[in-house]
């Protein structure tokens, strides 16, 4: 039985289950994982999230941002995922590869904006919850948005 099987009316479409069951095609990309793994590493020791002893060796910012592009880019379940999603935006009587292309630009663009906001709030955040005692409140200020969201898609369904 699938976790979601009864909250939705259609049946799943078979991409999505070929997606979801690709642990023998996993299995031949765990050397990209590990150097994704790595490259987060080390964006976590240079934020200070954990010790610098932890993290991956010292790498320059490009160099861990041509790493994890690289890793991303070569993923193919990710390029299936990406292609996939994309799939009911196309307009079929448009060039398709244009299509594709425009909209991977985009995408791009848009997760980059994304992230280096993130990046540059995470920087912001780290420097102040260092302590302890910061550290404990925001586990418990998460810990209970995370209840409250379970409790509320247990009990009403959302």
């Amino acid at each position: 039985m699938k976790l979601w099987a009864g909250r939705f009316q259609k049946e799943t479409d078979t991409l999505v289950n070929d997606f979801n069951s690709s642990i023998g095609f996993d299995a031949r990309l765990y050397q990209q994982d590990i150097r994704g793994s790595i490259a987060h590493a080390a964006m976590l020791g240079k934020q200070g999230i954990i010790e610098e002893h932890e993290a991956a060796p010292e790498r320059t910012g490009w160099q861990l941002f041509r790493q994890g592009f690289l890793v991303n880019i070569t993923n193919p379940k990710g390029l299936v995922f990406f292609i996939s999603l994309l799939t009911p935006f196309i307009n079929t009587d448009a060039p398709i590869l244009l299509q594709y292309f425009e909209m991977g630009l985009t995408c791009g663009f848009t997760d980059f904006c994304v992230m280096t906001g993130v990046s540059l709030a995470a920087a912001a955040v780290a420097s102040r919850m260092k302590g302890a005692r910061n550290v404990t409140r925001m586990n418990r200020v998460f810990g209970t948005v995370f209840v409250l969201i379970g409790c509320g898609l247990f009990f009403f369904n959302l």
